[in-house]
């Protein structure tokens, strides 16, 4: 009995034992939810909105340790400095150190940006300013807008937005602005606390962070007209900072009655396009030669009067064949004595010498060519003989029937004999010979030959080529080449037609289908409302864009600043469009 006794006196210990230690044993606390609230402002020397302001530091308190990130970009100031301040951490605090003298008179806006973060979770005090007059008031005029690509009518973020309190043409590209701000992601930009009067307002994309117009490839968005400073009230009560859940009643009311009562005023919003203006100094962008037989020039803008002169030899009078592209802005030169050389070029348009260049041209063409059945050679081919055949120029691998096929040789073409050249056509089941006509797409080079027929729906053709019809200036001929093609069918494509209204037609628009990824796939000029018919569309999603030709030369301009010249209106289609195949597709448009 006493044994059993003194066994559960044991057990009892033993378990009282495991009792506390249960209880000692440290469990980590489960963690609660992430911090998600920004930084609050909690007390700023001297106070925001204040006047009088005669130091050189600002001190701004948070409720929490912050960071300042990448302030080179996110902060601005208006009126702009010519040195940016020191901007210090100390505590929970941001100091702000201005280490030039500050106009006197003048209320200063420091726009933040995204710049606050608390250091934690780099939760951001987003659009945070703190605004301070050196004089005896606090201007609070405003002017509001957008700024938004003048091309592709897309949102331009981070883009200086500048005003001057003169008019004078050339204060871009030679003063700072008076007031300036920072465009959003959204393209929406408020110039606050400004004085009243009239602006000039310009905007820049700033590529060397000077606020001046000095360099040829920045953007910039103008208004016609001075614009007039207006009042936009704000709240400025210290219950607009505090954080979201955590307002009293009497904060809130106070807050509430504030709103209630500000005038109910429609803002003016200054909407600008941006673009980059067409730089009308003509230069040589790049020469090379990097393949036998030709050397390639690029051009800042189309050529009018081109003149190329060798200055290390006399090449004679013939010496090359030109080439250009559509826009005659890109210049192909076809040596017709293409051995390894080194040439030294004069390059001039409209009488002016643009640049001096000198070239290693690669060695001479190979003219032995091996035979080419399918012609299906590249045209890239230095070698030999080849050409590159083209079916429709479309994608589907097939001839369109509604377009002519186009061949296109890797070297220029000196000498042919079209009366050999055969096209058969498939009736029944035997292959008849029909007449095409051969005309080359490029007069000056002969490069790219068109074969024009009034093809047949989905039927098959054979185009054969004896050897010797083609001669290129190298002096290499073709071997026998033979192309089997199919044409499509007029059920193969769907139609769009397009309902438009315009209120102004003093000029002409130029409407075009576009795929998903901006490639032109059919255009139509209109001069009158009404409806327009854009046909053979492969099946798939289109966009649909027009734009204002003001110059009737068929191509979409850029603007002028000096000029006082915007941008030719280009306007966008709501949504895309699905075209099917046979089927007619119609849409409404109001321009």
């Amino acid at each position: 009995m006493k044994r059993a006794l003194n066994f559960f006196k044991e057990l009892l210990f033993l378990t009282g034992m495991m009792f506390l230690f249960s209880c000692a044993n440290i469990v980590t606390p489960s963690g609660g939810p992430s911090d998600r609230t920004p930084p609050v402002v909690i007390k700023s020397e001297p106070a925001a909105w204040s006047s009088g302001f005669k130091g050189s530091r600002i001190s701004i308190r948070f409720d929490e340790f912050v960071t300042v990130a990448d302030p080179a970009n996110q902060i601005v100031i208006s009126p702009p400095l010519k040195e940016m301040p020191e901007f210090l951490l100390k505590g929970k605090s941001v100091i702000i150190d201005f280490t030039e003298k500050l106009a006197d008179s003048t209320t200063y806006t420091i726009y933040f940006g995204n710049a606050i973060q608390d250091v934690n979770e780099s939760n951001i005090l987003q659009n945070f300013q703190y605004v301070f007059s050196t004089g005896s008031h606090v201007d609070s005029l405003s002017i509001h807008g957008s700024i938004l690509n003048a091309y592709t009518k897309a949102a331009e973020k981070g883009i200086y937005v500048m005003l001057y309190r003169h008019n004078e043409d050339s204060l871009p590209y030679k003063k700072t602005p008076d007031y300036i701000c920072k465009t959003n992601e959204s393209g929406l930009f408020e110039v606050n606390n400004i004085a009243a009067g009239r602006y000039k307002i310009f905007a820049l994309k700033d590529v060397n962070s000077n606020f001046i117009y000095d360099q040829p490839n920045e953007q910039i968005a103008f208004c016609d007209t001075l614009v007039t400073a207006q009042y936009v009230p704000v709240i400025k009560a210290d219950t607009a900072s505090q954080k979201p859940g955590k307002k009293d009643s009497i904060a809130k009311k106070k807050e509430d009655s504030i709103r209630a009562a500000q005038p109910k005023i429609a803002i003016n919003l200054i909407n600008m396009l941006l673009f980059e203006e067409r730089d009308t100094l003509q230069k040589v962008l790049k020469a090379k030669a990097e393949k036998i037989g030709r050397v390639d020039i690029v051009f800042r803008k189309p050529v009018s009067d081109l003149n190329i002169r060798v200055l290390n030899k006399n090449p004679g009078s013939n010496w090359k064949t030109d080439e250009f592209n559509a826009s005659k802005d890109t210049l192909i030169c076809w040596l017709k004595n293409a051995e390894a050389d080194t040439l030294k070029l004069e390059i001039s348009d409209a009488g002016r010498i643009l640049d001096t260049v000198e070239l290693f041209t690669k060695s001479k063409i190979v003219k032995s060519t091996p035979r080419n059945k399918t012609g299906k050679g590249s045209a890239d081919n230095e070698t030999g003989f080849a050409l590159t055949c083209i079916p429709g120029y479309g994608s589907s691998g097939l001839q369109n029937y509604f377009q002519p096929l186009l061949l296109i040789f890797n070297h220029p073409l000196n000498s042919y004999n079209f009366p050999n050249i055969i096209l058969k056509e498939k009736k029944d089941s035997l292959f008849q010979a029909v007449k095409p006509e051969l005309l080359f797409a490029d007069s000056l080079s002969k490069r790219k030959l068109l074969v024009k027929y009034v093809w047949k729906k989905k039927t098959a053709y054979e185009l054969y080529i004896p050897p010797g019809s083609f001669t290129d200036i190298f002096g290499i001929q073709n071997d026998t080449i033979k192309l089997k093609f199919a044409t499509t069918a007029p059920e193969t494509y769907g139609t769009l037609k397009l309902k438009i209204k315009v209120s102004d037609y003093r000029y002409p628009f130029i409407v075009q289908v576009v795929t998903e990824d901006g490639k032109l796939q059919a255009e139509q000029r209109i001069q009158t409302e009404g409806t327009i018919s854009l046909e053979h569309l492969m099946p798939g999603k289109y966009g649909v864009r027009a734009f204002c030709d003001r110059n009737n030369n068929g191509k979409w301009d850029t603007g002028n600043y000096l000029q006082k010249q915007q941008p030719e209106d280009v306007y966008y289609y709501p949504s895309a469009i699905t075209i099917k195949a046979n089927w007619d597709t119609d849409q409404q448009w109001n321009l």
